[in-house]
């Protein structure tokens, strides 16, 4: 089986909005970034990953890709989230892709073993069905921070609003087994203050050597803060 990782990311200069009224446009940026740059690193570790592809209409994304050895994939119509995943699982299918893991680029509390054990247990359960969808939920049960699935994709793109329960809907009717799968820090995706208060409390408790970048850049912004 060839799994590949597809990381979706949107324009920076639009990203996190929701995050305006405690950063400024050019934190919100760098944090972005910064994730997305840590979560790249992290993947590039797993023993269970063949390749890694970011998915992203922004130019920016070229040089993520340079510093973390990933693949640049600029979707040939930028119709969003959903467009997009459609148009890179295609692409990975047609590259030889047997399976692909969808993950966000705002998880940057995830480390590579846990990454790996979830490709393993996912993979287990997908040697019983052909078609199958394992899926990580954000902390409110409510978004899909990791989707783990074989290529073709087997229902349709609804990430948004709900897309956890809609994928197991969608699953459910036709009659693909859907799996609920929990990674410990897999469901602490940023969006809202409520979201950095608790990346900033959780990060605090990593070793060193993880979330490098995600680390730098919220130091950089808390010393800000303080002056």
């Amino acid at each position: 089986m060839t799994l590949w990782a597809i990381v979706p990311l949107k324009i920076v200069t639009s990203s996190k909005q929701r995050l305006a009224n405690v950063l400024t446009n050019k934190q919100r940026i760098q944090l972005t970034l910064a994730m997305a740059e840590d979560v790249l690193t992290i993947l590039q570790s797993c023993q269970n990953i063949d390749h890694i592809v970011l998915v992203s209409g922004d130019a920016v994304a070229a040089k993520l890709c340079m510093k973390t050895n990933a693949q640049w994939l600029k979707p040939s119509n930028q119709e969003g989230l959903n467009s997009d995943l459609a148009f890179a699982c295609h692409y990975a299918e047609q590259q030889g892709a047997s399976s692909c893991l969808i993950l966000h680029a705002d998880l940057p509390l995830l480390n590579s073993k846990r990454v790996d054990e979830l490709i393993e247990q996912a993979q287990k359960k997908a040697l019983q069905h052909k078609n199958m969808l394992a899926v990580v939920p954000c902390k409110e049960g409510s978004g899909s921070n990791l989707v783990y699935a074989p290529l073709p994709f087997p229902v349709k793109f609804v990430y948004g609003k709900n897309s956890f329960p809609q994928f197991k809907q969608l699953a459910m009717a036709a009659d693909i087994p859907f799996h609920t799968l929990a990674m410990e820090d897999g469901d602490l995706d940023i969006d809202i203050p409520a979201d950095l208060k608790s990346l900033e409390q959780r990060i605090n408790r990593l070793d060193s050597s993880s979330a490098k970048t995600t680390r730098r850049v919220l130091a950089e912004i808390t010393a800000k803060t303080v002056s």
